[in-house]
Protein backbone atom coordinates (compact mmCIF):
# COMPACT_ATOMS: atom_id res chain seq x y z
CA UNK A 1 0.00 0.00 0.00
CA UNK A 2 1.46 3.67 -0.83
CA UNK A 3 2.00 5.71 1.52
CA UNK A 4 0.27 9.20 1.82
CA UNK A 5 2.32 12.06 2.25
CA UNK A 6 1.21 13.99 5.19
CA UNK A 7 1.94 18.03 5.59
CA UNK A 8 1.24 20.48 8.03
CA UNK A 9 0.95 24.30 7.59
CA UNK A 10 2.56 26.01 10.45
CA UNK A 11 1.96 29.46 9.36
CA UNK A 12 1.03 31.09 5.87
CA UNK A 13 3.93 33.74 4.06
CA UNK A 14 3.26 35.84 1.64
CA UNK A 15 7.14 36.52 0.34
CA UNK A 16 7.35 40.28 -1.12
CA UNK A 17 4.28 41.29 -0.09
CA UNK A 18 5.77 44.17 1.83
CA UNK A 19 7.16 45.35 -1.83
CA UNK A 20 3.90 45.12 -3.64
CA UNK A 21 1.78 47.42 -4.45
CA UNK A 22 -2.18 47.15 -6.70
CA UNK A 23 -1.72 47.05 -10.49
CA UNK A 24 -2.98 50.54 -11.70
CA UNK A 25 -5.83 48.73 -13.24
CA UNK A 26 -6.76 47.81 -10.18
CA UNK A 27 -6.58 51.45 -9.05
CA UNK A 28 -8.73 52.65 -11.62
CA UNK A 29 -11.36 50.14 -10.66
CA UNK A 30 -11.90 51.15 -7.32
CA UNK A 31 -11.86 54.90 -8.48
CA UNK A 32 -14.87 54.09 -10.17
CA UNK A 33 -16.47 52.16 -7.40
CA UNK A 34 -15.61 54.91 -5.10
CA UNK A 35 -17.10 57.68 -7.73
CA UNK A 36 -20.54 55.78 -8.10
CA UNK A 37 -20.58 54.77 -4.64
CA UNK A 38 -21.02 50.77 -4.74
CA UNK A 39 -20.13 47.92 -2.78
CA UNK A 40 -16.95 45.72 -3.44
CA UNK A 41 -18.12 41.88 -2.84
CA UNK A 42 -15.35 39.27 -1.55
CA UNK A 43 -14.93 35.81 -2.21
CA UNK A 44 -16.32 33.00 -1.36
CA UNK A 45 -12.40 32.33 -1.81
CA UNK A 46 -10.20 31.01 0.49
CA UNK A 47 -8.72 33.40 2.96
CA UNK A 48 -5.45 31.99 2.85
CA UNK A 49 -4.83 31.66 -0.54
CA UNK A 50 -6.36 33.68 -2.54
CA UNK A 51 -8.30 36.73 -0.59
CA UNK A 52 -4.58 37.31 1.79
CA UNK A 53 -2.21 37.53 -1.09
CA UNK A 54 -4.17 40.75 -2.19
CA UNK A 55 -5.42 42.28 0.88
CA UNK A 56 -2.45 42.08 2.55
CA UNK A 57 -0.31 44.47 -0.53
CA UNK A 58 0.42 47.84 0.98
CA UNK A 59 -2.77 50.38 0.13
CA UNK A 60 -5.24 47.89 -0.70
CA UNK A 61 -7.32 47.80 2.52
CA UNK A 62 -6.84 51.68 2.09
CA UNK A 63 -8.03 51.78 -1.07
CA UNK A 64 -10.99 49.70 -0.23
CA UNK A 65 -12.11 51.23 2.66
CA UNK A 66 -11.92 55.02 0.45
CA UNK A 67 -13.46 53.07 -2.76
CA UNK A 68 -16.24 50.83 -1.71
CA UNK A 69 -19.58 51.83 -0.04
CA UNK A 70 -19.38 48.59 1.81
CA UNK A 71 -17.25 45.56 2.15
CA UNK A 72 -19.13 42.59 1.68
CA UNK A 73 -17.87 39.21 2.48
CA UNK A 74 -19.04 35.74 1.13
CA UNK A 75 -17.61 32.87 3.79
CA UNK A 76 -16.34 30.04 2.00
CA UNK A 77 -16.69 27.88 4.87
CA UNK A 78 -20.34 26.00 5.05
CA UNK A 79 -20.83 24.12 7.93
CA UNK A 80 -17.94 23.61 9.94
CA UNK A 81 -15.79 23.06 6.06
CA UNK A 82 -14.79 23.99 2.88
CA UNK A 83 -17.04 23.00 -0.37
CA UNK A 84 -14.24 22.55 -2.24
CA UNK A 85 -9.89 23.17 -1.62
CA UNK A 86 -7.73 23.34 1.86
CA UNK A 87 -9.20 26.29 3.06
CA UNK A 88 -10.64 24.23 6.13
CA UNK A 89 -7.40 21.82 6.26
CA UNK A 90 -5.39 24.88 6.38
CA UNK A 91 -7.56 26.47 9.43
CA UNK A 92 -7.53 23.63 11.39
CA UNK A 93 -3.98 23.11 10.99
CA UNK A 94 -3.63 27.01 12.01
CA UNK A 95 -5.52 26.42 15.37
CA UNK A 96 -8.37 28.15 14.04
CA UNK A 97 -12.33 27.23 14.34
CA UNK A 98 -13.19 25.58 10.99
CA UNK A 99 -16.77 27.48 10.89
CA UNK A 100 -18.11 30.57 9.22
CA UNK A 101 -17.36 32.40 12.58
CA UNK A 102 -14.17 31.06 13.26
CA UNK A 103 -13.27 32.60 9.42
CA UNK A 104 -15.32 35.83 10.42
CA UNK A 105 -13.05 36.34 13.55
CA UNK A 106 -10.22 35.55 11.58
CA UNK A 107 -11.08 38.29 8.88
CA UNK A 108 -11.68 40.47 11.64
CA UNK A 109 -8.80 40.29 13.52
CA UNK A 110 -6.41 40.70 10.55
CA UNK A 111 -8.42 43.42 8.92
CA UNK A 112 -10.20 45.00 11.40
CA UNK A 113 -13.40 46.47 10.18
CA UNK A 114 -12.70 46.16 6.79
CA UNK A 115 -15.78 43.79 6.53
CA UNK A 116 -19.13 45.58 6.63
CA UNK A 117 -20.99 42.83 6.21
CA UNK A 118 -20.69 38.94 6.03
CA UNK A 119 -22.73 36.55 3.85
CA UNK A 120 -23.01 33.16 4.99
CA UNK A 121 -24.81 30.03 4.19
CA UNK A 122 -27.88 29.27 5.66
CA UNK A 123 -26.97 26.19 7.37
CA UNK A 124 -24.68 28.50 9.78
CA UNK A 125 -27.81 30.55 10.83
CA UNK A 126 -27.44 29.90 14.56
CA UNK A 127 -23.95 30.48 14.88
CA UNK A 128 -24.99 33.79 12.52
CA UNK A 129 -27.73 34.59 15.35
CA UNK A 130 -25.15 34.34 17.91
CA UNK A 131 -22.61 36.86 16.36
CA UNK A 132 -25.58 39.36 14.84
CA UNK A 133 -25.80 39.72 19.05
CA UNK A 134 -22.86 41.10 19.11
CA UNK A 135 -22.52 43.45 16.04
CA UNK A 136 -21.68 41.91 13.14
CA UNK A 137 -24.50 42.36 10.34
CA UNK A 138 -24.61 38.79 8.90
CA UNK A 139 -26.76 38.07 5.72
CA UNK A 140 -27.80 34.19 5.38
CA UNK A 141 -29.23 32.60 2.19
CA UNK A 142 -28.45 29.45 0.16
CA UNK A 143 -24.60 30.09 -0.80
CA UNK A 144 -23.67 26.89 -2.54
CA UNK A 145 -23.49 27.24 -6.25
CA UNK A 146 -24.06 23.25 -7.34
CA UNK A 147 -25.67 24.19 -10.92
CA UNK A 148 -26.40 27.30 -12.92
CA UNK A 149 -30.24 28.35 -11.33
CA UNK A 150 -28.85 28.11 -7.68
CA UNK A 151 -25.75 30.12 -9.15
CA UNK A 152 -28.38 32.57 -10.78
CA UNK A 153 -30.49 32.81 -7.40
CA UNK A 154 -27.72 33.62 -5.06
CA UNK A 155 -26.32 36.22 -7.64
CA UNK A 156 -29.29 37.72 -7.96
CA UNK A 157 -29.79 37.98 -3.86
CA UNK A 158 -26.52 39.34 -3.07
CA UNK A 159 -26.96 42.13 -5.96
CA UNK A 160 -30.10 42.84 -3.78
CA UNK A 161 -28.18 42.93 -0.79
CA UNK A 162 -25.82 45.33 -2.35
CA UNK A 163 -28.27 47.37 -3.51
CA UNK A 164 -30.08 47.82 0.04
CA UNK A 165 -29.52 51.09 1.95
CA UNK A 166 -28.63 49.25 5.11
Amino acid sequence: MPKTLRTRTPSVVYEGIDSASPADRLRDALGLVGAVGTDVVLGPSNPFLSLAPILDIPELQDLLRRAARRVVAVSPIIGGQALKGPAGKIMSELGLEVSAAGWARWMNERYPGLVDVWVWDETDQVAADDLRAEGMDIRTTSTVMSDPGRARAFGDWLLGVCGSAD
